[in-house]
């Protein structure tokens, strides 16, 4: 029942300071794409962790369970979920995958680089996708039974220097099963393109 003009988000606002008046707004954000079988709240929320410490905002659209963003819908989503965040200033904007929603980052980066800093794909990404002109985060499970690592390591090699690969011992459950090393990375690779944007 998802459009692109009534569709399911999960905002995951950054970390407030004391008083709030103290925390300015933030500028930068990361669009997280759900994978197969739908939105879950906990994975939005999983990824948001490590935005929130860097003053970033975090939003999760829902598009089908499939979890097909390459299709027209899916990416009429993206770009519904872009105007949104510039609508409330933010100014950089990185696009986060899971499983099928790493292959719709892959597919669609292309096409929506011009209004992105970074893509970030975990456990999954399409291999055969053009490539895009923008940094890329990747991290996989070396027992990934479901998008199996060597596609993600080949789609990462093919963007040289602009790749960051990093595979844990773990399976398609990354995200869930080693929340803290995939966060730690999400923090790190996240703080290193702000410092370079800023």
């Amino acid at each position: 029942m998802q459009r692109p003009d009534a569709f399911d988000t999960i905002v995951v606002e950054p970390r407030a300071s004391v008083p709030p008046s103290s925390t300015p707004p933030p500028q930068a954000a990361v669009i997280y794409l759900h994978g197969f079988t739908g939105s879950f709240t906990v994975q939005a929320w999983l990824v948001g962790q490590a935005a929130r410490e860097l003053n970033m905002l975090t939003v999760a659209p829902a598009t089908g369970f499939i979890g097909n963003w390459w299709t027209s819908n899916g990416e009429a989503t993206i770009r519904r979920t872009i105007t949104y965040l510039r609508g409330r200033g933010i100014q950089r904007i990185y696009l986060a995958g899971l499983s099928n929603g790493a292959v719709g980052v892959c597919r669609l980066a292309p096409k929506l680089q011009a209004d992105l800093t970074g893509i970030i794909l975990l456990s999954g990404a399409d291999a055969f996708a053009p490539q895009s002109t923008l940094p890329v985060l990747a991290l996989q499970g070396n027992h990934d039974e479901r998008m199996p690592a060597d596609l993600t390591a080949r789609y990462v090699k093919q963007a040289g220097d602009r790749g960051t690969y990093r595979e844990f011992d773990g399976d398609h459950l990354l995200l869930a099963k080693h929340a803290p090393e995939v966060q730690a990375e999400l923090l790190k690779w996240l703080r290193e393109r702000e410092a370079q944007a800023k």
